[in-house]
């Protein structure tokens, strides 16, 4: 009987811990179907559609890409980090479009992390984040850096922008990073880490720490 209840626990705790992980894919999800975004997107087209239709023609992609991307990738726990670099350029293509050149970024990811898996969204809400809350508010913009490198077991994720930036504990911490350490946490437990560097007016350095799995092994 001791058995039973003990495995009869375990279920339940597993069961748990999937429920957790998929309101945690869900709530990212939702973050990205939000209108604003669209908005904001089709705005930019109505404003370029009669004097630049070749720019319009390319935001469009894009934007069918990303959602593309959400739709079909959403429920998958890992993905190539290839994959999730390419749709935070397409993210960053339109959000170029409306901010100009207020808006400079730099993605790259190293020989050494090229086959890393990564949750699906995760560095995009990140860039998303510190587009929106660091680089819009600044008068003048600034510039996204995104670099993806892998130090043996760990691939590590730096998110870095010069914007508005904060003091500590002058600013709460966005629904956006506070759902990509419940994620981080139900799919790696303390095997990931989520660390915050941010100095008011110098900007933000946001740096991901996650266990290496390559896309050629079994999973």
């Amino acid at each position: 009987y001791k058995m039973h209840y003990t495995i009869k626990g375990k279920e339940q705790d597993i069961d748990t811990l999937e429920m957790k992980h998929t309101e945690a894919q869900l709530h990212a999800l939702q973050s990205k179907l939000n209108p604003h975004f669209l908005f904001n997107t089709l705005n930019i087209i109505t404003e370029l559609v009669y004097n630049y239709p070749e720019k319009v023609e390319e935001i469009v992609l894009n934007l069918s890409e990303i959602y593309r991307f959400i739709l079909s990738k959403s429920d998958e726990k890992l993905i190539p980090i290839r994959e999730e670099l390419d749709i935070i350029r397409k993210y960053c293509a339109i959000e170029k479009a409306r901010m100009g050149e207020r808006l400079q970024y730099e993605i790259e990811c190293k020989k050494e992390a090229k086959g890393a898996l990564i949750p699906p969204l995760l560095l995009e809400v990140l860039a998303e984040n510190a587009v929106i809350h660091g680089l819009s508010p600044k008068k003048e913009g600034g510039t996204l850096q995104i670099s993806v490198g892998r130090k043996d077991d760990k691939v590590y994720c730096l998110v870095e922008d010069d914007g508005v930036g904060f003091s500590a504990g002058g600013k709460k911490e966005s629904y956006g990073l506070k759902s990509v350490r419940s994620r981080l946490q139900l799919q790696y437990g303390d095997k990931a880490n989520v660390s915050i560097a941010s100095n008011k007016e110098e900007g933000t350095l946001i740096t991901v720490e996650i266990p290496y799995e390559n896309e050629s092994a079994d999973r």
